[in-house]
């Protein structure tokens, strides 16, 4: 093909290659333009079916005339035998080669990159099209900035019945939406389910739904089972976290399809981080001409923002931001001593007040703290790591509570609305009311006796991590869902997360005693890689460059201690033989094979 002439195009050199067609830099003989030439493959284009299918797709992208979608020049019909569609050349860099060069781009960046994107896929929804195909090598980045979507080849007309293709699942395993994966009616929301997992592939650089094989994802895509974007990723957006939950909802009609909250979401990203677009230090082009500047600066800049809005939550007392905020930044640098110490500040105020006072209106704090449980598990997502890869996270901690005068202002719980709760940004709001008037500390002293029986309440947290909770064998409940009442007395506490080691403690509360047990961290359960056994047994193995042994005295298997880290695995054989693998991050108490 190459050299070749097909119809007024010069075939100058091989681009890529998709499961329907090759993609040539051509050049139009007559205008001496540049062009993008993608012909179907020879097997294919040989049944008229697919000719005219090949051509229909021609037809539906060139109605699209959006500066982010491919812009198509020219098809050869379903006629002839070089089955052809003509797109403009792009000079610039798909995702997928993006990520192969940076591994994993800041959430900010990615936000950048995601507006544009939502900005594409709604005007081809507007026309009745899905991309059905929403994948990194799909997308490119022009030199001066400017995204493109492209490769509508597997798109169809939401309403044209006859392109549909029973019986063969079109698209890309890892990226299918559950409604794909079944081969179900397909409708926009589709396309924003592969834009969450865009999204999380871009900024963690790994897939949410793995397996070993094409059916295992796809299993796990129908059953909802994923990695969590915290758990992962600890030092990127937490806005960004919530967003992709919500585009990876596995019923349509809790998915986030609407635009303008999704558009509002993305800018959430940004203003987390307080990026302004208009600023061209965080300009595409800046990352492209720049990386390493550009993640350096972005790094003093986000560590600089989250401070800032961390100080000021805690000054005015809104517990809920200033745990996001602080934790993040403890998360991107984990020695920050003035994060460190403004979380100090806020556990030690909260642990002044004296425990004579506890009484059944007591008792609102601990209600507080239970909705910082339940926030601080959506921060750190649905199924967190046990533990930070390094930094130390913010516990949860009670909202301080001033000691009671009379006719005092005190913070109380507004109920959820729709004008009071973002839709990404769900946390309880804090409005000032007026209380009634409450009797002095040494007023109530006489009545604060307790009845040698009267129940306890406890409530377990853990930094970082959720766990369910059992006392003295039963279950009791979860971290984040309040206190627990209890008998006076001891008890085994036992606190359980399947990716951990369990962990396990006693107590002792007094009638009527509100009990708090901040567990500092959950040991990770190791994880272990498999050797592939055509290597020699006498191979030696080291793990970051530390000695193992040999293949065989290791049965071929390896224990990763550390699984929520990066290593660096060396096999040396005796032939001068090397193998050598970084192994990524996985999932705790997990066992993968090893692929040199």
């Amino acid at each position: 093909m190459i050299g070749s002439i097909v119809d007024k195009y010069e075939v100058l050199r091989k681009i890529g290659e998709g499961g329907m067609a090759t993609v040539y830099h051509a050049r139009h003989v007559t205008l001496d333009r540049d062009v993008a030439l993608k012909v179907m493959h020879p097997h294919l284009s040989n049944s008229l079916r697919n000719r005219d299918r090949f051509a229909r797709e021609a037809k539906t992208i060139e109605r699209l005339n959006h500066d982010s979608i491919l812009k198509i020049l020219d098809y050869s019909g379903s006629e002839k035998n070089d089955c052809y569609i003509v797109t403009e050349l792009i000079d610039g860099i798909t995702l997928k080669e993006l990520l192969e060069q940076e591994n994993k781009l800041p959430s900010e960046l990615v936000a950048i990159i995601a507006l544009k994107l939502t900005e594409a896929l709604c005007y081809a929804h507007s026309f009745g099209i899905i991309h059905r195909d929403l994948k990194p090598e799909n997308v490119m980045i022009r030199r001066d900035g400017q995204i493109k979507l492209m490769d509508f080849g597997i798109a169809r007309i939401m309403d044209d019945v006859h392109l549909t293709m029973t019986g063969n699942l079109v698209g890309s395993p890892a990226y299918m939406s559950p409604e794909q994966a079944q081969e179900k009616h397909l409708t926009p929301a589709s396309d924003w389910f592969s834009f969450g997992t865009l999204l999380f592939h871009l900024c963690s650089g790994q897939l949410p739904f793995q397996g070993s094989n094409p059916s295992i994802v796809l299993k796990n895509i129908i059953d909802g089972e994923k990695l969590g974007f915290q758990d992962i990723c600890p030092d990127e957006s937490f806005n960004l976290a919530q967003l992709i939950d919500k585009l990876h909802a596995h019923h349509i009609d809790k998915r986030l399809i609407n635009k303008d909250d999704i558009q509002s979401a993305i800018e959430l990203v940004l203003i987390e981080s307080d990026i302004d677009l208009s600023d061209p230090r965080w300009k595409l082009e800046s990352w492209l001409s720049a990386p390493a500047d550009y993640r350096k600066r972005l790094k003093q800049h986000v560590s600089e923002a989250l401070l800032t809005q961390g100080r000021s939550a805690v000054v005015t007392n809104h517990n809920f931001e200033a745990i996001q905020y602080l934790s993040r930044l403890l998360s991107i640098d984990d020695n920050h001593e003035e994060a460190n110490s403004l979380l100090d500040q806020m556990h030690q105020h909260n642990e002044v007040r004296p425990k004579a006072q506890v009484k059944e209106k007591d008792l609102a704090p601990f209600r507080w703290a239970g909705a910082l449980g339940f926030v601080f598990s959506i921060v750190a997502s649905s199924l967190l790591w046990p533990e930070a890869p390094s930094p130390v996270i913010a516990p949860i901690v009670n909202l301080p509570r001033e000691n009671p005068k009379p006719t005092t202002l005190s913070l109380v719980e507004a109920k959820p609305t729709a004008q009071t709760l973002p839709i990404l940004n769900q946390r309880p709001t804090l409005v000032r009311a007026q209380t009634q008037a409450i009797i002095p500390l040494e007023q109530t002293a006489s009545t604060a006796s307790k009845s040698l029986d009267e129940p306890s309440k406890v409530l377990v947290t853990v930094r970082g991590a959720w766990a369910d909770i059992w006392i003295d064998g039963d279950r009791v409940g979860r971290t984040g869902d309040g206190p627990i009442t209890v008998s006076p007395g001891t008890h085994t506490l036992r606190l359980e997360n399947e990716f951990a080691i369990p962990h396990e403690e006693q107590f002792t509360v007094a009638p009527g005693e509100s009990h708090s047990i901040d567990v500092t961290a959950l040991k990770r359960k190791p994880s272990a890689i498999i050797i592939p056994n055509e290597l020699e047994a006498e191979c030696q193995a080291s793990l970051d460059e530390s000695p193992l042994g040999t293949l065989q005295a290791l049965n071929y298997s390896i224990t990763i201690q550390s699984p929520n880290e990066s290593h660096r695995l060396l096999i040396q054989c005796a032939d001068n033989t090397q193998y050598a693998k970084i192994v990524e991050p996985i999932k705790p108490g997990t066992t993968i094979p090893i692929r040199f």
